[in-house]
Formats: C-alpha cells, sequence, structure tokens
C-alpha cells in the first residue's frame, strides 16, 4: 500500500497531510493506483459506500480510513459537516459531525490538473503568510476565522489615511 500512496503522490493526486496521512479529493478516487482503490473500497464497504466523500485521508500504518464530507467542497473554505472514520483493523465505524471544522489549505490535496487549483493554492499562501493558519493546515474554526475577520476589516477602517493597515 506504501508504494500505492507513493505512486499517487507522484501522478498528483493528492499529498501527504502530515508524515503518517494521504489525503486526497474524493472524486479522484478512481484515479488512484488499483491497492489503494481495493483499500479504500474495503472501507467504503463498513461505511455503507464511498459516495458523499468530498476528501479522503489514508493512514501509512494500513488501517485507517477517513472520509470526510463538507458543506461544499468546490468553494475555498470548505466546513466538514461529517468525518467517518474507518478503523480497518478492527472493523469499526465512527461518525462525527465537527462544528465548524474547515478545511484548510484544500489546494494541496486536489489533483494537480484540477481546474481552478492555481487560485486556490494562491489563496492558501495568503492564509498562511496572514498567520490564520499554519504550515500544516491547522487553523480556526468557522466562528472562529469570521472573528478574526471582522476584527481585521474593523482595524482596517480605523486606519489613518497614511497609515497602511498592516
Amino acid at each position: 500500500m506504501h508504494n500505492g500512496i507513493i505512486a499517487a503522490v507522484t501522478a498528483g493526486l493528492g499529498a501527504m497531510r502530515g508524515d503518517d496521512t494521504f489525503r486526497m479529493h474524493g472524486p479522484a478516487l478512481n484515479r488512484l493506483p488499483a491497492v489503494l482503490r481495493v483499500f479504500i473500497g474495503c472501507a467504503g464497504v463498513l461505511r455503507g459506500g464511498t459516495e458523499g466523500a468530498d476528501f479522503i485521508d489514508i493512514k501509512l500504518d494500513g488501517r485507517r480510513v477517513t472520509f470526510i464530507s463538507c458543506v461544499d467542497a468546490a468553494v475555498r473554505l470548505p466546513i466538514c459537516t461529517e468525518r467517518t472514520r474507518v478503523d480497518l483493523g478492527r472493523l469499526k465505524v465512527s461518525v462525527d459531525h465537527p462544528q465548524g471544522m474547515i478545511l484548510y489549505l484544500k489546494g494541496r490535496f486536489l489533483p494537480t490538473d484540477q481546474p481552478g487549483l492555481a487560485e486556490q493554492l494562491e489563496f492558501d499562501k495568503k492564509l498562511v503568510s496572514a498567520g490564520i493558519v499554519d504550515d500544516e493546515g491547522r487553523g480556526p474554526r468557522y466562528n472562529e476565522l469570521q472573528e478574526i475577520m471582522r476584527q481585521r476589516n474593523a482595524k482596517r477602517r480605523h486606519v489613518g489615511p497614511t497609515d497602511n493597515g498592516i
């Protein structure tokens, strides 16, 4: 399976998230190497299918797959509505509904031929350079992000004519 992940990353079908997780865009599932399609398919049997998964995480230990569903995966900052974790080693499925969790830096995990990828990557870079998100893609939940943006906008409105607002 490890070779399948290396092949998928090399083919530009997803990327590593940290040292132990491969993440990919769900619609690219049929483009993955066969070993990964079979692995995800097995997890999908326990989940009740792979449909509706906008992003899929595979742990390198070969035991766990996480299916992530979003309100609208096409937007720059998709809000996650459901995470289904499948532990194939224990044949256990758990589902949670993370309130306001945003899938940051999504451009890293899209196929390299995805329309709009360059714009998404540029947007992702701005999030990191603004200090909203770290290099690993960790950032505030939706309500916290709204408050950060509200404060930044208020600060810009109070900047004098000679101040550049930074």
